[in-house]
């Protein structure tokens, strides 16, 4: 099946070309005061491909983002990324600002994320 092949290419690049990150599925709690804690829980070890952001992605610069630490990351389909998840890379935390789940012929091939460099307390 090519669809099977797709994937499995797709997670041939990443396993030889990607970095370690830790993904993390943060938990939101609130206080009386209204003060947002970010618990951010156990991480689990994962690959990671990340480039650039080319200029496809103008509407996040036009929004603020800084540029210079904002990535495209291609992560396998079977990892639980979503948009409320924070990727470590090294020392540094990521949030993720957009999420697409790429399908071929209704099976996952890869997530491509776009991600900035953020303190895992902000929003």
């Amino acid at each position: 099946m090519i669809e099977v092949e797709a994937q499995e290419a797709a997670n041939m690049v990443i396993d030889e070309m990607g970095n370690t990150a830790y993904l993390y599925s943060p938990t939101i709690t609130y206080n009386d005061e209204g003060d947002r804690k970010i618990e951010l829980g156990t991480p689990k070890s994962i690959l990671v491909l990340t480039f650039d952001v080319s200029g496809e992605e103008l509407s996040f610069k036009i929004e603020g983002v800084d540029m210079t630490q904002t990535y495209n990351a291609y992560i396998k389909s079977d990892e639980p990324i979503t948009k409320q998840s924070i990727l470590k890379i090294g020392d540094s935390f990521y949030k993720i600002l957009s999420i697409a789940h790429t399908v071929f012929q209704d099976i996952p091939v890869y997530h491509r994320a776009v991600i900035t460099k953020t303190k895992f307390d902000e929003k």
